[in-house]
């Protein structure tokens, strides 16, 4: 009986970066045994974080980027994992004002009873929602 070929997987992580903020990164592992080239550009911004706290949906405030993107060729080999990290830095400030810096992203709460998700902006099989973990 032939084996089945391990799915393409993301995992999304925020990485503690100090005073309430989180560095984020994603890890591609291409699954199976063949290679997958995607187009993407650098840096890496191009996903939507989607937020909620008791069932209900949390404001994300992105200030607007302006920055110059570069095309690039996202080469994942087979039994490897890329990592795409992000210039983003997600910070939880309930008693703050958004900040207006674009790399920082603000959500008005406490961190504690948010869960998060990600919604890559990549083609398939990676244009999908991924639960932002803590690490």
């Amino acid at each position: 009986m032939p084996t089945q070929a391990a799915p393409a997987t993301c995992r999304a992580l925020a990485q503690d970066a100090g005073d309430g903020c989180y560095a984020l990164r994603f890890e591609l592992d291409p699954g199976g045994d063949t290679a997958l080239v995607l187009p993407a550009f650098e840096p890496f911004v191009a996903f939507e974080l989607l937020a909620q706290a008791n069932g209900q949906p949390l404001t994300v405030h992105q200030p607007a980027l302006d920055l110059p993107l570069q095309a690039v060729t996202l080469q994942l080999s087979p039994g490897t994992t890329r990592t795409l990290n992000t210039p983003i830095r997600l910070c939880f400030k309930p008693d703050a004002p958004p900040s207006d810096q674009g790399f920082v992203w603000t959500i008005a709460h406490a961190r504690a009873g948010v869960t998060l998700q990600v919604r890559l902006s990549l083609p398939a099989p990676f244009d999908g929602r991924y639960p932002l973990q803590f690490d």
